[in-house]
Order: structure tokens, then sequence, then C-alpha cells
């Protein structure tokens, strides 16, 4: 499959298991216990902002209501991604976890980790763009602030950490789960006369299906578009970050061949890595 095509792939082949698993700036396949800390103190930050979502629920009496909001559909998402991630980055660090190509049902569970972990950067992104547009309340608590900009920050951090591929293809994944949160849970909603915590007959006020209508399903489109620009952003991104680590990759070569050290390994890993990772990435400066 040419590069070219690759781009527009969407499915979850052709990519080096190991790039799920080690860090864009660590050594290609060696363990790096600093990347296993980094990776559960984001888990940590995750699971923290869960548990006070669903105390802040419990403690307002709006249990029944949880999973109406699309911002924690998201935040149960982001949990189970950054601990997944955690426990894959773990095991690869004990040795346990053996990311050979070979190993299908291994490498099904990577593909499940990158589908999630795009899903919880784009959507991160797109829902705290989204909230901090209408939300004009004025008082915010600890829960929004770590539901709705701690965790976009977070995620465009990461960006330029790990050493995860993107595809411009994968795009319909954030797309459906948006779509399908939009369509086929909030507009039903809506129109089955359901309420929200405020005894009101809609989800959010901008998408008031049943009264409003035609500015429910122009707001859906506007987030289905913010989506796509979010996803694209994030994809140019890493592209970049690519770019900056080959363009690190060849400074270091030559200052370690001018220095005389022999670079016979490490143009080896570097040739691996190139094939593996850089050619089926979406890049934009190539």
């Amino acid at each position: 499959m040419t590069n070219s095509a690759k781009r527009f792939d969407i499915t979850f082949h052709g990519v080096s298991p190991t790039n799920f698993v080690v860090s864009e700036w660590q050594h290609v396949s060696g363990r790096c216990l600093k990347y296993v800390i980094y990776e559960w103190t984001l888990a940590a930050y995750f699971i923290f902002a869960f548990s006070l979502s669903i105390y802040t629920s419990g403690k307002e009496h709006q249990w029944k209501y949880y999973v109406i909001y699309l911002t924690n559909w998201n935040v149960t998402l982001n949990v189970i991604s950054s601990l997944m991630g955690a426990i894959l980055k773990t095991l690869h660090y004990n040795r346990t976890l053996l990311v050979e190509n070979k190993q299908r049902e291994v490498t099904r569970t990577l593909n499940a980790y990158w589908l999630l972990s795009n899903l919880s950067a784009v959507m991160s992104i797109s829902i705290s763009t989204t909230y901090w547009t209408l939300d004009d309340s004025g008082h915010y608590e600890l829960n929004d602030i770590l539901a709705h900009t701690g965790n976009s920050i977070i995620f465009l951090f990461d960006t330029f950490i790990h050493a995860r591929p993107s595809r411009q293809g994968h795009l319909i994944y954030p797309l459906a789960f948006g779509f399908i949160y939009l369509f086929w849970f909030c507009l039903p909603y809506s129109l089955l006369g359901m309420l929200n915590i405020n005894d009101e007959p809609y989800i959010y006020p901008s998408l008031d299906w049943k009264n409003h209508t035609g500015f429910a399903i122009l707001n859906a489109f506007l987030f289905l578009g913010l989506i796509v620009l979010v996803h694209s952003v994030i994809n140019f991104l890493i592209s970049a970050r690519i770019y900056i680590h080959k363009k690190y990759k060849l400074r270091k070569s030559y200052k370690s061949n001018r220095d005389g050290i022999d670079l016979n390994e490490m143009n080896t890993e570097m040739l691996l890595q190139s094939e593996d990772h850089h050619q089926s990435t979406d890049s934009l400066f190539s």
C-alpha cells in the first residue's frame, strides 16, 4: 500500500506494534521506566477525574442523569484508554507483552488501544472547545476544569510524547462516536419527552430537538465539523512530531559520527522505525 493510500486507510494494519508501547523519544524497541511512570501519571489523573465526576453526581443526587451527558461519556472513555495504555506499557517494560505481528491476539489489543486513544484525544478537545464556547455561567468547579480543560491539555502535550501513528481515514471513528451520541441517543431522548437535571425537555439547550429542531440540527453538524477540524489538527501535530524527531535523530547521528562513535546499530534501529512507523503515518512534511 502506498503512503498516499495509507493516509486514508480506515483499518489498523501496516504498523509495527512497538509504536504503541514506546515513546517517540526513547530507544525504538527498548524499555523506559520514565515512560511507564509518565503513563501511570496520566492514568492517575483520569482515574481521579472520573471518580470526581461520579462523586459530584452522587452528591447532587444526579445519578440517573450521569449517562446522558457527552462529557461523562468522554470521561469514561479517557479512563479506559489511559488505563489500557499504562498497562500495556508496563507489560512491555516487564517483557511480558510480545508485540510481534504474528501475535494476532495482542495485535488486536493494541489496535483497540489505538482506536480508544484516538477517540479520547479527538473527543476531549472537541467537547472542551464546545463547552468553553457555549458556557457563560461564570461558575466553574474542579470537576469542570478537569473534564473540560486538563484533559485537552494532556492530550495535546501527549501528542508530542507517544509514538502512535495517525491516519486521516481514522476520522470515521470519532465521527461515528459523535453521530451516535447526537442522532441515536440525544435526538430520541429529547423527542421521547425525557428531561435533564433541570427538568428541561433536552440534554443541552443547544440540542433542543423538540422545540428548536433547525437550531439543533445546525449545532449537531457544527459539532461534527469541529471533530473533523480537531482530528486534522492532531494529525498535523503528529506529523510535526515525526518531522522534529527525524531532524533530532539526524543531528544526533551526525554528532556521534563526528565524535567517532559506531552508528551501525543506531542506524539499523532508525531504519526499522522509519519503515514501521513514519511511512505509515500521515506526514505532511514529506
